[in-house]
């Protein structure tokens, strides 16, 4: 079971840094520590400063069994909530002009099955069709490993399309 963070520590996280131009590290260790041993959280948190990093902290666990405490340098597995950040940086680059929800995916990756039929709105609402390769047995055995841009590139370029763009949705 993977710990949640409440509505009240993130709202009391930020109260403690928009309210003080002092930070106080006791208060704030007492609030991550006590939701980390009431298992409500985990993590590693750096809060900076014109560039400093003024506090660091780690709390709970990196991984929970068996049991490895979490230190600031713990890096973490992101998955999914990648996705906002890329939704998050494709609308930046639509406010600068610079593409559109109409964009064909084939303007930046035209090998891929079907690039000059999805685009970008498909691929944010999962609609693409592209083959969710990380659900393939064989991406148990390299997913840990480093794979570049052009490795990762030629993976999806060789699968089938599970659908037509647009016909349906289906996360990935």
């Amino acid at each position: 079971m993977l710990p949640r963070l409440s509505l009240t520590a993130l709202l009391s996280l930020a109260a403690l840094g928009a309210s003080a131009q002092t930070l106080n590290t006791a208060k704030l260790d007492s609030l991550l520590n006590s939701l980390a041993t009431n298992h409500k959280l985990m993590g590693s948190l750096a809060l900076t400063r014109a560039g400093q990093v003024v506090y660091s902290h780690a709390f709970g666990d990196a991984q929970v069994t068996p049991s490895i405490a979490a230190t600031p340098a713990t890096r973490y597995r992101v998955g999914s909530i990648s996705k906002m950040f890329t939704a998050v940086m494709i609308f930046q680059l639509i406010e600068e002009r610079k593409l559109t929800l109409e964009t064909p995916l084939a303007t930046f990756f035209p090998q891929l099955p079907n690039a000059s039929r999805i685009t970008i709105d498909q691929l944010l609402s999962h609609r693409s069709g592209l083959h969710n390769f990380t659900s393939d047995a064989a991406y148990q055995g390299y997913m840990a490993q480093p794979k570049t841009q052009a490795e990762l590139l030629a993976i999806i370029a060789q699968t089938t399309p599970d659908f037509e763009p647009g016909a349906k949705a289906a996360y990935s």
